[in-house]
C-alpha cells in the first residue's frame, strides 16, 4: 500500500486543513505525528524518538529551568536574518573548539550578513561555545509547548479539536489501522495544546527580533512552525533550506489540500531551497507546490567540507562505516555484529544525532563487542567519510554524502525504507538484505560512476557555489518580501 498517498487522499477528502482553532489550522501541527503513529503501527518502526517532546518529564523540567537562564543572558534582539535551527545541528567542531551549526553558520562566510541562530533544544544539549555570532534560544517555546502537551494529554478533546480527532479515527480505519478513541484523543489534544501554549510566545519573539527574513532547516517541526506562522502573518518571508533526504514518501512535503493558495495562510515556508535539481523535481510532483516556490541552490556544508578535504594529503580509506537512524538502533546493532563476523573486520557505527544521549541503552548489545566500535561525542560524519572504504545505511542522506565523498556505498534493506533510493539502484548502486550479501558486495564492488556523477551534479549541485546562490536569494527577499 502507498501509505503516504492514501493518507493524503483521505486528509483531502476529510478536509482536515479547514478546521481552525483560534484562527490556526491545527492539522498542520498534528498530521506529522498522526502519520508517524500509523506508520509505526504498520511497520513497528518508531521515528518519533528524536523529537524534543519525547523527553522524560525530568528532562523537560531541566529544559524549562535552562530556558529561564538562557533567556536572561541571551535576550531576543533585532536582526535582519533569523535562522531556526536545533542543538543537534552543532555537530562539527572548528579547530578552536567552537560548535559550528551545519545548516546556517555558512552565513558567516557571506559578506555583511547580519544573522542570528534561534536554537531549539532536542535530545542533544546546547553547546557552551557556539560558532554563531549571535544565538537566541527556543527553549521557552519547547518547554511551554511540552507543558501544554502534558496538560492537554490529560483532557478530552472538545469542540473543533474533537472534530479533528474523529476524522483522524476515520482516516486510520480507512487505512486499516485500529486507532482507539483514547489514543487519537491524546495525540490530537496534545498537539492542539502545543499550538495554544506557544503561538503567543512565537508572536512576541517575532515582534522583538523584527527580522527581514526567516530561514529554517526543517519547516515541518512544530516548534519551528509556530514561529514561521507568526512571521508569515507579519509579511516576513520564510525560506526553508533543505536539511535532509526528500523523497515522494516525505510527509513534510506532501499534503491533501486542493489549492496552492492554501499554503499562503499555512506555516509552510514561502520558498524551498534544495540541494539540487533532483529534489526540485521530486517536490514538483506535488501539484500544489508551485515551481516558483522551489530554487535549487546546493548544500553549503557539504560543499565547504569537500573543499577542505580536497588537499594533496588524504587519509587511508579502511573503515567500514554504518550510519544509524532513529528507530533502527537495535536492527543496526545486530546487523553490524553479523557483518563484522562475516567479513572478519571491525565495523564502526555512527549513531544518529538523536541517539547520542542513549547510546548505552540503544546499542548495549555491541558496546563490548571487539569488532564493533560506536562513535561518541560531536565527531562529524564528514570527519569519518574520508576514512571510510565502505558505508552502509538504510534510507539516509548519508548515502548521498558518502557517494559525494567517493566512498563505496551500500543500501541495506529494512522496512521497505530502502525503496526511496531506487533511482540510484537503477544506476548501479548495490543493495543488500543480509551480511552474506554485504560480504559479496565488498569482495566485488561494482562500478557506480553513473550514480556518482548524478549525485555530484543533480543531487548536490557541486558544480556551483551555494554561498553565492543562497546569498542572492536571501538578499532578493530581504529587498522585496514578495520575491
Amino acid at each position: 500500500m502507498d501509505l503516504i498517498g492514501e493518507f493524503c487522499r483521505l486528509e483531502l477528502a476529510a478536509d482536515m486543513f479547514s478546521v481552525q482553532e483560534r484562527g490556526v489550522s491545527i492539522w498542520w501541527f498534528i498530521r506529522q505525528r498522526a502519520y508517524a503513529l500509523l506508520w509505526q503501527k504498520l511497520t513497528g518502526i518508531d521515528s518519533l524518538g528524536k523529537t524534543a517532546d519525547s523527553l522524560r518529564p525530568i528532562q523537560s523540567l531541566n529544559m524549562g529551568l535552562g530556558a529561564f537562564a538562557r533567556g536572561l543572558f541571551h535576550p531576543y534582539r533585532p536582526t535582519e536574518i533569523l535562522a531556526l535551527s536545533t542543538s543537534s545541528a552543532r555537530r562539527n567542531l572548528t579547530e578552536d573548539g567552537r560548535a559550528f551549526d551545519v545548516f546556517f553558520d555558512f552565513l558567516s562566510f557571506i559578506p555583511d550578513c547580519d544573522y542570528a541562530v534561534m536554537e531549539f533544544p532536542d535530545r542533544n544539549p546546547h553547546s557552551s561555545r557556539p560558532y554563531s555570532p549571535r544565538v537566541f534560544y527556543g527553549d521557552w517555546i519547547v518547554a511551554r509547548g511540552n507543558a501544554g502537551r502534558a496538560i492537554g494529554g490529560q483532557l478530552s478533546c472538545r469542540g473543533v479539536v474533537a472534530e479533528v480527532r474523529d476524522r483522524l479515527i476515520d482516516i486510520a480505519r480507512e487505512i486499516g489501522v485500529k486507532l482507539s478513541i483514547r489514543e487519537a484523543d491524546r495525540l490530537v489534544a496534545r498537539e492542539a495544546a502545543f499550538v495554544r501554549f506557544t503561538m503567543p510566545l512565537a508572536r512576541a519573539i517575532i515582534e522583538a527580533v523584527r527580522p527581514k527574513v526567516v530561514l529554517v532547516e526543517c519547516g515541518y517541526a512544530p516548534s519551528h512552525m509556530v514561529v514561521q506562522l507568526a512571521a508569515k502573518r507579519r509579511g516576513i518571508p520564510v525560506i526553508e533550506l533543505q536539511h535532509g533526504f526528500i523523497s515522494e514518501q516525505s510527509i513534510g512535503y506532501r499534503f491533501g489540500i486542493a489549492r496552492d493558495s492554501d499554503l499562503d495562510e499555512s506555516p509552510f515556508p514561502d520558498i524551498l531551497l534544495t540541494f539540487g535539481d533532483h529534489f526540485k523535481r521530486i517536490l514538483l510532483k506535488n501539484s500544489v507546490i508551485r515551481e516558483d516556490r522551489i530554487i535549487s541552490t546546493g548544500y553549503p556544508y557539504l560543499w565547504l567540507a569537500l573543499k577542505n578535504h580536497a588537499g594533496p594529503t588524504r587519509p587511508k580509506r579502511e573503515m567500514i562505516l554504518i550510519t544509524s537512524q532513529p528507530g533502527l538502533a537495535a536492527f543496526w546493532a545486530d546487523f553490524a555484529l553479523d557483518v563484522a563476523r562475516k567479513i572478519g573486520r571491525r565495523v564502526t557505527i555512527k549513531p544518529h544525532p538523536a541517539e547520542m544521549d542513549r547510546i548505552n541503552t540503544l546499542f548495549a548489545k555491541v558496546l563490548s563487542a571487539e569488532l564493533v566500535e560506536i562513535v561518541r561525542g560531536r565527531r562529524s560524519l564528514y570527519d569519518l567519510l574520508p576514512r571510510a572504504q565502505f558505508h552502509l545505511s538504510v534510507a539516509s542522506t548519508s548515502h548521498l554524502e558518502a557517494i559525494a565523498f567517493g566512498v563505496n556505498d551500500i543500501v541495506v534493506s529494512a522496512g521497505n525504507m530502502e525503496q526511496q533510493f531506487g533511482f540510484l539502484k537503477r544506476m548501479g548502486l548495490p543493495f543488500a538484505s543480509n551480511a552474506d550479501e554485504v560480504n559479496n558486495i565488498i569482495q566485488d564492488y561494482p562500478d557506480i560512476e553513473r550514480a556518482r556523477k548524478y549525485v555530484r551534479e543533480d543531487v548536490f549541485s557541486l558544480n556551483r557555489d551555494p554561498l553565492q546562490a543562497i546569498g542572492s536569494v536571501i538578499q532578493r527577499f530581504m529587498s522585496n518580501p514578495g520575491g
